[in-house]
């Protein structure tokens, strides 16, 4: 492709619209001004302050504000304020709700002053003098204005200000957080004040500055004349703001749920989140599988991956019946819908869940009953099932909350016997395993007669969104395909004989699903580590951690309780400035409004941990490292060092994509900051070129390594490299300087002098299954049989033994005394890619232990040798290894620091300038780990051997061990010389005058080794020498 001019774009940002609201006289410019002096917000004024009549209804008022607002907004200024009064919304006939909600308010400032009797004697000077703020400079008009104040007239003013703030507060829209700042505050402290609305806002502080001054600082008794003529009560009056806007909050929630009402999540800090608490799992295979099903126009649900999805679902789940849908709650009201449940009947849910759950009963026509926890629990069990059971229960739905299981096998059995229907809601604990009444291990989700799972981008492995069903009774099948599609009939396609929804999954849903379910044992073998390392941190932390969830502890994510619900407020506003998000547990579903039923007795232990519990990020890819930043977070905030640091910065999140243009046939490099696409470039022949050189090019190179091809491979590589600007291609660029490190650094063959003596005798390949190439196995042999000292061999990934068995075989010939052992280090444990290069007969289930597979497969070669088992990423036991090692194999990673981990035990075990160490998987386009890591060692080994394949053999020879063995060492540096050359003619005799010098020095005649001066000369003046050739 040709280069193409940059197409560079940055996202336009829609201003994040904030609204001050406040009555008069309450400091609202000084608030406006001080908040204003960051350079990301801007403040309208007061822009509704217009005679009543003005404006034709709410959409003229929002058309008038957002053209004011528009006007302040820029790139670079996400926020714009504007200010209203309780009086003014009222004047123009507009409810606060309906305002915030138009506009997209994203945060209310309410502003108010807790004397009322000051606000009102400053709006009455205002009045009188005409004089509503006062800039530095200006003179005061209020100075010597003194008030004289009829208590009747100001208890009135104060009975109407109440009543403006009441209706307001019957407005005020619950989803947008309000934060309430006192006057008397503000002035005592701007930058802290201000500082709250910042933070709010995801804002660095910053000085504070405003030209306004205080228009009334004389006291009040000054300013009235009057003063002792009035009531206490009159003195004292406030409008108790935001006890007024609370309270009608209030009154929407039922009065058992004040006590345990979640705060709003904290803010991100102005740097942004650090650690979020969830990321989308996004694998390769997902992203190719969505790309092919794009490219095919395979996107609807009537295509092959729905299909093929539903099938990888029948084998996870082992049951006959397995229907992808749209989300998990579609997927609750499949099932349900398939026991056709009537009015009046009543299913048992947990109260401690999701909302979807009970929404889906409702959905179908039945009524929601609420369960209890089960003490120490996340559950309900079979006692608190039974204790809200009555004659009109259908079923029952367990949802296993985090992942932690239910006691599903008690559970089952009840609901046998009480002929009810059991369902699972496993849709946040996909992947999760436990012992079945066999002590077999089967996913949950397996145990009821549905089981219904969400997908969502959050869950353990997801697809975006989507869902799925499975039922164990095959009659479900064909009656959930025709659900899930609106009912349709397939014999009579448009005659339907029961109302449904339309809950299908897309095809590109369900190529993505395909792609992460795919993928979930690796899922949940990271889920177990990651749930260990929080548990080792956090075990003396003054938190209570979640329950174990099932076989490997692998939770959906990771839930702790404080000891009281103040606690966990101020430990989560702790761990969000560090921008550290976490997120509540669910509200009890018998106190939301919509559910609440006064009459029911309540859940004690789901309230209990709704107040106290909350979770912490867990995702694939978070390390343990971030993991242990996390809880020293945790740590810190429980010995009292609750700190952030001023200068704590983030740089953006940024990722890059390579896009291939079928139709202009041109790679657009995109550019995402933040999960937003703000570049896209397009690409000239530069990543092209990359693309051949890493897949095709340099793969074959490594096959030989020959002198001829380094320098032109190597100027190919630098050219690129010098293209390839930019930070999108940095991770491209990275794994090119990794190739260019290695050659420059190798010690490649003259192709002319190349000699394999291994090749002499072919080895004939036995039925074995292996991936190691022929050359290298026949390398292998060729070092054990032309070396009697090679006795102790360490093979590091030896899969079913193939190559095990070669060097077994040449071990054999030797005499029984010198045979040696060969060490099998292996995880023994079945992978998917293994599938691969075995008949399909002979696969086996993925993490199936495949040990006593390798056994069989070495035969009459057993006692030859030893078996190693070992969990690739963990210590390699040096106990289990020979003491001293000839011969080392490695083929079992191409990670570089799974390489090194096992290095490291290996190292202190070789011997200097004898033990050979035979690496494979040189080269390849994904395996750069390799290359990497010889790189790093090449003061620790040389290389003696290169196959036409992707290995290469070195000795150990590390340049430290060797100096200080020869300088503890006798050597004899004595030589026998042959007669000198006679080299007259040679410059100047120079030639002759060197070996002369040396044979004076080093000339021996009893010396083992000769040193002839000229060979070429030698062998023509020695006929006796060549003629036997």
């Amino acid at each position: 492709a040709s280069s193409s001019k940059q197409a560079s774009k940055k996202e336009s940002n829609m201003p994040r619209n904030v609204l001050l609201l406040s009555s008069a006289r309450v400091g609202s410019h000084f608030l406006m001004e001080n908040v204003k002096s960051h350079p990301k917000v801007r403040f309208c004024g007061e822009i509704l302050n217009m005679p009543s009549g003005t404006f034709n209804g709410r959409e003229s008022v929002v058309k008038f504000i957002n053209e004011k607002l528009l006007e302040k907004c820029t790139a670079d200024i996400p926020y714009v304020g504007f200010k209203v009064t309780p009086h003014q919304l009222q004047a123009h006939g507009i409810r606060l709700d309906e305002l915030a909600h138009s506009l997209d308010v994203h945060l209310i400032i309410i502003l108010w002053r807790k004397n009322a009797l000051a606000t009102y004697t400053s709006l009455r000077m205002a009045m009188e003098t005409d004089q509503w703020y006062l800039e530095k400079g200006d003179k005061n008009k209020a100075d010597s204005v003194v008030l004289d104040v009829k208590e009747e007239e100001f208890m009135e003013y104060v009975t109407e200000e109440e009543r403006h703030w009441q209706r307001v507060a019957k407005e005020y829209p619950i989803s947008i957080p309000p934060i309430f700042i006192s006057y008397e505050k503000l002035t005592a402290d701007p930058r802290g004040e201000v500082a709250e609305i910042w933070t709010q806002l995801s804002l660095h502080a910053v000085e504070t500055k405003s030209v306004m001054q205080k228009q009334n600082p004389r006291p009040l008794q000054e300013r009235i004349s009057n003063w002792n003529q009035l009531s206490q009560r009159a003195k004292v009056s406030s409008v108790k703001v935001p006890s007024i806007i609370n309270e009608a909050i209030l009154s929407k929630i039922p009065k058992p749920a004040h006590d345990i009402i979640p705060e709003r999540n904290p803010p991100p800090p102005a740097s942004g989140w650090k650690y979020r608490v969830a990321n989308a799992f996004t694998p390769s295979e997902s992203k190719r599988n969505v790309h092919t099903a794009v490219e095919t126009g395979n996107v609807s649900s009537g295509t092959h991956w729905v299909s093929k999805m539903s099938e990888i679902l029948k084998h996870l789940h082992q049951c006959p019946v397995a229907q992808p849908c749209s989300n998990g709650y579609s997927a609750l009201v499949l099932a349900l819908m398939c026991i056709k449940l009537k009015p009046g009947d009543e299913v048992i849910i947990p109260s401690l869940t999701m909302v979807a759950v009970a929404n889906a009963v409702k959905h179908v026509g039945a009524s929601p009953t609420f369960a209890d926890c089960m003490e120490n629990g996340y559950n309900p069990g079979c006692k608190e099932i039974e204790a809200v059971a009555s004659t009109r229960t259908r079923a029952v739905v367990t949802c296993h909350l985090y992942g932690t299981p239910a006691p599903i096998l008690q559970i089952k059995k009840l609901c046998k016997a009480r002929n009810w229907v059991l369902i699972e809601d496993i849709s946040e604990c996909v992947g999760v395993r436990i012992q079945d009444e066999s002590k077999k291990l089967r996913h949950l989700g397996s145990f009821g007669d549905f089981g219904c799972a969400s997908l969502y981008a959050n869950k353990i492995v997801g697809a975006g969104d989507g869902g799925y069903v499975v039922a164990k009774d095959p009659v479900f099948g064909p009656v959930l395909r025709s659900l899930v599609n609106h009912a349709f009939t397939p014999s009579f396609h448009f005659l339907h004989f029961r109302e449904s929804l339309n809950a299908k999954i897309n095809g590109m849903g369900a190529a993505f699903a395909c792609g992460t379910l795919g993928k979930i044992h690796e899922v949940m073998e990271h889920r177990s580590n990651l749930s260990s390392w929080y548990r080792e941190h956090l075990k003396s932390s003054g938190l209570t951690l979640m329950p174990e969830c099932g076989f490997g502890d692998t939770p959906w994510v990771f839930a702790v309780q404080s000891g009281t619900h103040q606690t966990r407020v101020q430990l989560r506003s702790h761990l969000a400035k560090w921008g550290i998000e976490t997120r509540n547990f669910f509200f009890p579903l018998h106190l939301q409004p919509t559910f609440y039923n006064e009459s029911f007795q309540g859940c004690p232990r789901a309230m209990r941990l709704s107040c106290t519990g909350f979770y912490l990020p867990t995702f694939y890819g978070l390390s343990k490292v971030a993991v242990g930043d996390i809880c020293l977070k945790i740590r810190d905030f429980f010995k009292g060092q609750q700190h952030v640091s001023s200068d704590m910065k983030l740089d953006p999140k940024r990722s890059f994509s390579i896009f291939f243009d079928t139709e202009s046939f041109l790679l657009e490099c995109r550019e995402y900051e933040d999960n937003r696409m703000v570049s896209v470039e397009c690409s000239n022949s530069a990543v092209l070129q990359a693309t051949w050189l890493l897949n095709n090019l340099l793969p074959n190179y490594y096959l030989k390594e020959t002198w001829s091809n380094r320098n032109s491979i190597k100027t190919e590589i630098s050219h690129v490299l010098r293209k390839l600007k930019g930070p999108q291609f940095e991770a491209l660029r990275k794994k090119l300087d990794i190739h260019l490190r290695y050659i420059e650094l190798s010690d490649p063959r003259d192709e002319h002098t190349c000699y394999a003596p291994w090749i002499a005798e072919p080895w004939k390949i036995g039925d074995i299954p292996t991936t190691t190439e022929p050359e290298t196995v026949e390398l292998l042999r060729w070092i054990i049989q032309s070396n009697e000292g090679v006795k102790t061999i360490v093979e590091i990934g030896s899969w079913l033994g193939g190559t095990t068995s070669a060097m077994a075989e040449v071990l054999c010939q030797r005499e029984s005394k010198s045979r040696g052992k060969i060490f099998a280090v292996d995880c023994f444990k079945w992978q998917k890619w293994m599938n691969a290069y075995v008949p399909p007969r002979d696969t086996l289930k993925t993490t199936e232990d495949f040990e006593k597979h390798f056994t069989k497969n070495l035969g009459c070669y057993g006692d030859l040798v030893c078996t190693v088992p070992w969990e690739y990423g963990s210590s390699l036991d040096s106990k289990l290894l020979p003491s001293s090692i000839d011969l080392v194999f490695l083929d079992f990673s191409t990670n570089e620091s799974e390489i090194q981990n096992a290095w490291d035990t290996m190292r202190p075990k070789m011997v200097p300038g004898k033990t050979i160490i035979v690496i494979n998987s040189i080269g390849l386009a994904s395996h750069s780990g390799v290359l990497e890591w010889i790189t790093k060692h090449r003061e620790e080994i040389s290389e003696v051997y290169k196959p036409h394949s992707h290995a290469k053999a070195f000795i150990f020879s590390p340049k430290g061990d060797l100096k200080e063995a020869i300088g503890n060492a006798e050597m004899n540096r004595w030589l026998k010389f042959s007669n000198p050359a006679k080299w007259t003619h040679h410059h100047l005799s120079s030639y002759d005058s060197i070996m002369t010098t040396l044979q004076s020095e080093y000339d021996c005649n009893e010396a083992k080794v000769m040193f002839i001066p000229a060979v070429g000369q030698f062998l023509c003046d020695h006929e006796e020498i060549l003629s036997p050739w």
